[in-house]
C-alpha cells in the first residue's frame, strides 16, 4: 500500500481558508477550514465565525504551489486528517478546526 504524504493531500484539488485573530488579554484564535472549492471552504469558516472576523479570512488552493501561508497552515493538520482528505472524492471533503491560546 502506498504511504500517504502531505504532498498527496496537496494534489487533491482542495481549498483552505484560515483566520488568525489576536486580542490583547485574550490570546489568539486560529481557525481553518477545508472544502472542495473556494466557496465551500469560505462558507465553512463564515458559519463558524462571528461576522466581525469574516474580513480576516484568507482562502486559497491547497496545492504544492500554494502560498507560504497556506503551506504553513497545512502543517497544522494531523497526518491522519491529511491522509483522509487526500483519499476523499473531489467535493466530498469538509474539515474545520479551531485553536485558542491564551498564555495568561
Amino acid at each position: 500500500m502506498k504511504k500517504r504524504t502531505e504532498k498527496s493531500m496537496l494534489e487533491a484539488g482542495l481549498y483552505l481558508s484560515h483566520m488568525n485573530f489576536y486580542a490583547t488579554g485574550d490570546g489568539v484564535r486560529s481557525c481553518l477550514a477545508i472544502g472542495g472549492s473556494r466557496e465551500h471552504a469560505e462558507r465553512l469558516m463564515r458559519e463558524k465565525l462571528p461576522n466581525y472576523l469574516h474580513a480576516l479570512i484568507v482562502t486559497g488552493p491547497a496545492t504544492v504551489n500554494a502560498s507560504q501561508d497556506i503551506l504553513e497552515v497545512v502543517k497544522w493538520l494531523p497526518t491522519e486528517v491529511r491522509n483522509a482528505l487526500a483519499e476523499m472524492p473531489l467535493g466530498a471533503a469538509e474539515y474545520h478546526s479551531e485553536f485558542h491560546y491564551n498564555p495568561t
